[in-house]
């Protein structure tokens, strides 16, 4: 069940439904709060919790010291409130802060969270490196869950193709965002058998459910979740849900009419239904339909880290369980895979200005290793990359490599060189997917167990350099050259030295100049690429040598190879170097991926913005060097197609109407360029001139030469499909092809 309403989150026990936010933060963070006072606890509440506890657990012959530090868990406007019989809202008083947060001595790779209960007891969860959990009540273990790790891993395969790509480098930032929560509380897990109508069991239960999921929520994904309003259903009659056939709505309804200064984001409701399970809406976290409705007579927080999952965009079986059974795909593990809280990041970036921020933990958490998804290898062919290059620290420490196996699953070689690991596919007679498992530690000396998948394939034959299939791209400015084992672009360095860089900024922009059947490769100020003895390379003046001429050629396994027209070598950094900076080198050709690029002209939105000349002017189609222009004697809105001169019929001025956009009004009708539709292939005809965003022309100078008009509405350019006189003008792709090339001209 899908909704995108906005406006107040609810959870109910096997469903879920969001709305509103509010930021959890740590004594001396700063916080935010949002609508609808605080309230002051009352002479009521227990005394105050400790700041600091230790505490001892013992299980199948194991000792944990837990060592935890009191945090805030709650929101500044929290409250509690019991419905009764009449339907009105009694406040509640609340114990102090009793929540805590802590490490395990001796285990770098665990941590823990629990609560001090009400009825003086300390119920707690360890989790495990990749996310296998003790339920604890004082000393001892009354649940455990999760704790076998796979022995194999699989490829994401969802049916939706888009869900099956992994964390990326730098989609967690610096700042952790807090998330509020509203729990109701319904009638019949209230007055069930294990909280009995008890409201100290009832705050017991949602207190530890927050520390659960912040144990989760926090180290995976830097969003902090907060507890902002709890309300409890004492009365069956005065409750919305009746029967309980429609908790997801009832609850949406009855929060936004009731609780409308809650201001959480998400709604849990624990329906108490003996079957356990849950439903929720997905993707609308700090909506109104951001609600989960979930079963169970106890504490019901592992239904409910699942059904959360939901509202924040992540499916059930995402991507079939990459990494085992994460919370979406099994719910065994205390984890989210990569491919969810990719999912769940993109949901974050979509209402991050709703979502205060607090600033990162006191408590030394674990880093998160993510899972990384290594593409186009082939048996024998060495590759090298940084696996912890996606993985994170809720602490904002540094994630470095400690150590990685030294063999596959498979057996696959597999060596370390500090922060980078070569990867040898072993021999296979088939695609597969093979993986090795990694341990990253972050500046603590807190650890993370990863996993990196490999598509491995038999090692193609693809005979001599001189027999791989020639490409042909068009000529142009400002290429971007990038490897695709390094991600770095080809570029000029400190003495115009040829170098892989960074960043594809101006020492990375390279153009492209036919040369024969080949091509130069010049970088502005510096030269031509040249290919010189010993396998250097440098730039030099730009000459008419076969040193200077390259054929850019299908890579074997994936790519393009950039090859010398007088050595017959390949292009790569030397060594297969992942740094910025090594030099790059030619030599003999191999299936190495080090030697594969990608070979990019710029995108459109980076062309270079030109300010049209004033006054009448023409616009001539490269290709075929007939011009844009209306039917002779035209009046009123008509097509716009390719023809020859025609005075006034073919002659337009340039009008602005935005900041890097004009309309094109035609000189014969007063008429502007319209696109009649904005997809690739659609109509441009002249229209009555509006505010509309699609008569907004961008002039940009294409790479390739001459203008292109792109369009502000969809970012297609202004086009023939063909070189014939009397060619409709139609939307295009903006590339660096002559079909959406034109001159002006006076």
């Amino acid at each position: 069940m899908v909704s995108w309403l906005r406006g107040v989150l609810v959870v109910v026990l096997g469903t879920v439904l969001a709305a509103g936010s509010l930021l959890a933060t740590e004594g001396g963070h700063a916080s935010a709060a949002r609508t609808g006072g605080p309230v002051a606890e009352t002479a009521g509440v227990k005394a105050v919790a400790p700041a600091t506890l230790v505490h001892v657990v013992r299980h199948e012959g194991q000792v944990l010291r837990l060592r935890l530090q009191l945090v805030r868990t709650r929101t500044p406007g929290f409250r509690v409130l019991v419905q009764g019989d009449s339907g009105s809202f009694a406040t509640a008083a609340a114990p102090a802060q009793r929540s805590y947060l802590g490490t395990v001595d001796g285990r770098s790779g665990l941590v823990a969270g629990g609560i001090l209960r009400s009825d003086g007891k300390f119920e707690g969860l360890v989790v495990f490196d990749r996310g296998g959990t003790w339920h604890v009540v004082d000393g001892a273990v009354v649940g455990t869950r999760g704790m076998t790790q796979p022995t194999t891993f699989r490829w994401p395969d969802a049916a939706d193709a888009s869900r099956n790509v992994t964390l990326l480098p730098g989609r967690i930032t610096p700042v952790t965002r807090r998330w509020d929560i509203g729990y109701d509380l319904a009638h019949r897990w209230f007055t069930g058998p294990t909280i009995g109508g008890s409201v100290d069991r009832a705050l017991d239960a949602v207190e530890f459910s927050t520390i659960a999921l912040r144990l989760v929520y926090e180290t995976n994904a830097r969003l902090r979740p907060a507890t902002g309003r709890v309300v409890i259903r004492s009365s069956a009659t005065a409750e919305p849900y009746g029967a309980y056939d429609d908790v997801l709505a009832d609850a949406r309804d009855d929060w936004a009419a009731a609780q409308a200064d809650a201001g959480v984001d998400a709604i849990v409701v624990w329906q108490g239904s003996p079957g356990g399970g849950g439903v929720a809406w997905v993707g609308t976290i700090t909506g109104p339909s951001a609600i989960s409705s979930n079963g169970g007579t106890g504490t019901p927080w592992v239904v409910t880290r699942h059904e959360l999952g939901h509202n924040w965009g992540a499916r059930d079986n995402h991507t079939n369980g990459p990494e085992g059974a994460t919370i979406e795909s099994g719910n065994q593990f205390h984890r989210f895979d990569g491919t969810e809280l990719r999912a769940i990041l993109d949901q974050r970036d979509r209402v991050r200005g709703q979502l205060p921020w607090v600033r990162e933990s006191l408590v030394p958490l674990p880093p998160y290793a993510a899972l990384d998804l290594v593409r186009h290898q082939t048996s024998g062919t060495p590759f090298s990359f940084r696996p912890t290059r996606n993985d994170h620290d809720a602490n904002t420490d540094a994630v470095r490599l400690r150590r990685v196996d030294a063999r596959s699953h498979l057996g696959g070689r597999v060596s370390q060189a500090g922060s980078v690991v070569t990867y040898t596919p072993p021999a296979v007679a088939s695609p597969t997917t093979d993986f090795v498992r990694y341990v990253a530690v972050d500046e603590t000396g807190r650890t993370a167990t990863g996993v990196a998948l490999f598509q491995v394939a038999p090692a193609p034959t693809p005979g001599p350099v001189g027999s791989w299939p020639v490409e042909a791209p068009l000529p142009g400015r400002d290429y971007a050259v990038r490897n695709t084992q390094s991600g770095l672009w080809a570029g000029v360095g400190d003495g115009s030295a040829p170098v892989q860089r960074t960043r594809s900024g101006q020492l990375a922009a390279l153009a492209l100049r036919r040369a024969g059947g080949a091509y130069t490769v010049r970088q502005a100020g510096a030269g031509c690429l040249t290919a010189v003895t010993r396998g250097r390379t440098e730039f030099r003046r730009c000459g008419t040598g076969l040193a200077q001429r390259f054929r850019v050629v299908e890579h074997p396994v994936v790519g393009s190879a950039v090859v010398n027209m007088a050595r017959g070598t390949c292009l790569m950094p030397a060594g297969a170097s992942m740094a910025a900076g090594a030099r790059l080198v030619h030599v003999p050709c191999r299936l190495l991926l080090a030697q594969s690029w990608d070979v990019t002209p710029p995108p459109a939105v980076a062309w270079p913005y030109v300010v049209p000349p004033t006054g009448q002017v023409a616009l001539r189609q490269v290709t075929s060097g007939l011009l844009a222009g209306v039917p002779d004697g035209a009046t009123g809105s008509t097509g716009l197609s390719t023809r020859a001169e025609g005075g006034t019929a073919t002659q337009v001025t340039f009008v602005k109407r935005a900041v890097l956009a004009h309309q094109v009004v035609s000189a014969l009708t007063g008429r502007c360029f319209d696109a009649y539709d904005a997809t690739a292939g659609g109509e441009v005809g002249t229209w009555g001139c509006g505010t509309q965003d699609n008569q907004r022309w961008q002039v940009r100078a294409n790479p390739a030469g001459g203008f292109s008009f792109r369009l502000d509405r969809g970012g297609l350019c202004l086009g023939v499909a063909d070189v014939a006189a009397g060619t409709g003008l139609t939307m295009q792709p903006c590339t660096l092809d002559a079909s959406v090339r034109w001159r002006i001209e006076r």
